[in-house]
């Protein structure tokens, strides 16, 4: 699958913020095939990107609590516990977690 990606940004002061952004996807295989990677490696990557510190795929408890980039603070897990994402209890969320719930 391919994306495209347009950022249109607005100044304010010495500050920019994004004011609107433009997807655009093509698929390169199936729905099914597509719904299968978003269920599984697709739908880890945003943990993976906000959370895994040390890069090695995995969320452990430590990187989930510690939050370096302030991911929960503004999301739906502001108050979630580890346990409620780490679905097949190995200690570390990662893609076999969302396969498995």
């Amino acid at each position: 699958m391919a994306i495209a990606s347009v950022v249109v940004y607005s100044k304010f002061g010495q500050n920019s913020r994004i004011a609107s952004e433009v997807l655009y996807g093509i698929l390169a295989t199936n729905m099914r095939e597509n719904f299968r990677y978003i269920m599984s490696d697709g739908a880890c990557t945003p943990f993976r990107l906000n959370f895994d510190t040390d890069n090695d795929g995995k969320v452990s408890k430590a990187e989930y609590e510690a939050d370096v980039k302030q991911f929960r603070a503004n999301s739906a897990l502001k108050d979630a516990p580890f346990e409620a994402l780490e679905a097949n209890a190995d200690g570390e969320f990662s893609a076999a977690d969302i396969a498995k719930s």
